[in-house]
Order: structure tokens, then sequence, then C-alpha cells
């Protein structure tokens, strides 16, 4: 996982994890968006499109020049260590070219991840050691 930082509006930036896959179908990939319970701003679920805009720009080289139709996004939120399950959304969102700013996200909506793609993810996310048993609690002060 790697961290990045960004701004959605005034005040503490959003600090965030992500964390890029391969995905089971070819030339495809899975991006991962960790939140963090040290994140010092707003919760990635409150600024979900200029997170997305920042991993395209930041992160380019991790995404191997795949195009963004053949990414697919999802949340991951660590469950706290009172038992409650660690929770993955997957979002649908449009990315376009944008005038400004390289890339623009919008129209977002969630659903949950479906049984196979969740098992895909943990147990890839595990072989890569990059699961919640590692970054679960850890603190980045």
């Amino acid at each position: 996982m790697e961290i990045l930082a960004c701004r959605h509006t005034a005040g503490a930036p959003t600090l965030f994890g992500v964390t890029v896959l391969p995905s089971p179908e070819a030339g495809g990939l899975f991006v991962l968006l960790h939140e963090l319970a040290e994140n010092p701003g707003p919760p990635i679920i409150l600024a979900e499109t200029r997170v997305v805009e920042t991993v395209l720009e930041q992160h380019r080289a991790a995404l191997r020049g795949v195009t963004v139709e053949r990414i697919r996004w999802f949340e991951h939120y660590f469950g706290p260590e009172d038992g409650v399950s660690e929770t993955y959304l997957e979002l649908e969102l449009r990315v376009e070219e944008g005038n400004v700013t390289p890339y623009v996200a919008e129209g977002v909506t969630r659903q949950e991840v479906d049984a196979a793609t969740l098992r895909y993810l943990r147990r890839t996310l595990e072989y890569f050691g990059d699961d919640s048993d590692v970054y679960g609690c850890f603190n980045i002060n």
C-alpha cells in the first residue's frame, strides 16, 4: 500500500492508502482506496472523486498505462478492533479528461462487492502482504 494525500476542500488533507492489483480479467486493474484511521481530513467517502483524480494524476506509473475504462475502483474500510468486520465497496463512476486538471471524476455510486470478487481481493491482498493483518492498526504520526 502506498500513502497519498489530496485536498478536497479547505482544511486538513484526506490521507488514504492505495493498492493496485492485477484484475482477474486480462488487461485490467483493481485499485483499492483504503480508509486510514490516521486520516486527519475528510474520509474518502466524502472525497471520492478527488481521491480518484489524485490516484490517476500522481500514480500513473503504477497503473501501467491501463485505460481508465479497464480500472475497477474499490473502497476498503478496515474493521475496528471490536470485532466489526472490514468492508469493501465497489465504486461506479465516470472519469474523463479535464480542461483544468488531467482527469475529472464524477457520478459516483457504491455497491457491495460480489462474493467472487471479494474472495479474489482478500486472497490477493494477503498474497502481497497488503491485507488488514498488516495495515489494520498502523500509526503514521
